[in-house]
């Protein structure tokens, strides 16, 4: 069986992001049906790997991404803050009404009806977002991702790296730098600190299910198709 791990790092990283591309796309789409709970966050999670993805494995992705590229995905992530925040507040407060004395149950009405109405506000304006700036950009990025160049060297034969040796590689480095966060936390009141462990964990770049993905089942996407750049050194 062959694993996305014992592919080329530009094959492997393509496939993977070009999969959670897709994942981000669907749930996008979900999105446009205002009674899916769930589709807000699954477009931040697929976008969020995606964008870990591409932190990553700038190198063998780099004839396919560039940095305009990284930061409109960054700038669709911060957009879909507004309601995840509004979302967040609304479930906070509805779970309060047991707690309350009824004299304040008219005060957590009114911030119920003002999140609801700030969430429906925050969710349209990421749908128009979607249309005019994810839409265009998923399309551009699929075209793109399904090809890469790859330089072929007569001297010496081509051996190239594995993705795993890549991935094992990043995990190593990322896991050094979780380390280091822990060692900065002077105790359990240093939230600040912890906060940033979170944040790194939350960005560690999972590849998925795709690291299982075997020649035999069905690939999250074509794989990408090499241009031959032949050097002899």
């Amino acid at each position: 069986m062959t694993t996305l791990l014992s592919r080329s790092p530009q094959v492997a990283s393509r496939l993977i992001a070009l999969d959670l591309l897709d994942r981000a796309g669907r749930a996008a789409a979900r999105l446009e049906d205002s009674g899916d709970a769930d589709a807000l966050h699954d477009f931040r999670v697929a976008l969020r790997r995606l964008r870990s993805i591409c932190r990553a494995y700038r190198g063998p992705l780099e004839d396919s991404l560039r940095k305009r590229d990284r930061r409109r995905l960054a700038e669709l992530s911060r957009a879909t803050a507004p309601g995840r925040d509004a979302e967040v507040a609304l479930a906070w407060v509805a779970r309060q009404g047991e707690e309350l004395a009824d004299a304040v149950h008219p005060g957590r009405d009114w911030l119920i009806r003002r999140f609801e109405r700030r969430l429906g506000e925050s969710y349209e304006d990421l749908r128009q977002r979607l249309r005019e700036d994810f839409a265009p950009l998923a399309g551009e990025l699929e075209e793109r991702l399904g090809v890469y160049t790859r330089r072929v060297r007569l001297a010496g034969g081509d051996a190239g790296r594995y993705f795993g040796e890549l991935v094992g590689s990043e995990a190593q480095r990322e896991c050094a730098r979780i380390e280091h966060l822990l060692r900065e936390i002077g105790d359990a009141s240093d939230a600040d600190g912890v906060h940033q462990v979170r944040l790194a964990v939350k960005r560690l770049p999972a590849p998925s299910s795709g690291l299982a993905q075997s020649e035999g089942s069905s690939p999250p996407a074509r794989p990408p198709t090499p241009h031959n750049d032949v050097r002899q050194t």
